[in-house]
């Protein structure tokens, strides 16, 4: 059987109902709020989409004691960036 969820217009979803399905101890207090800081935005998080990037990259770079970081949406562009920074390219063999 096929979940209304799926159904449904993903505009018309109320993101607070389906997150507070997640069992309270899938994720923690901080994980929540933070998860709550963006659904509150909405789902593009339209105020302000760079912020929360900008946040993780920035907390993540102190965390690993390095000068910066930088976050990418998919294995592919992860990827050609760590080649890239390695000094791969095209043609490179």
């Amino acid at each position: 059987m096929v979940s209304d969820l799926v159904t449904k217009n993903a505009a018309d979803l109320d993101p607070h109902e389906i997150f507070s399905h997640l069992p309270p101890n899938r994720v923690g207090d901080t994980d929540r709020k933070y998860m709550n800081e963006v659904l509150d935005d909405g789902f593009g998080n339209t105020k302000d989409p760079a912020s929360m990037v900008a946040r993780l990259e920035t907390a993540f770079a102190e965390k690993f004691g390095v000068g910066f970081a930088i976050s990418h949406n998919s294995g592919s562009g992860t990827m050609l960036s760590a080649l890239l920074a390695a000094g791969i390219g095209p043609g490179t063999k």
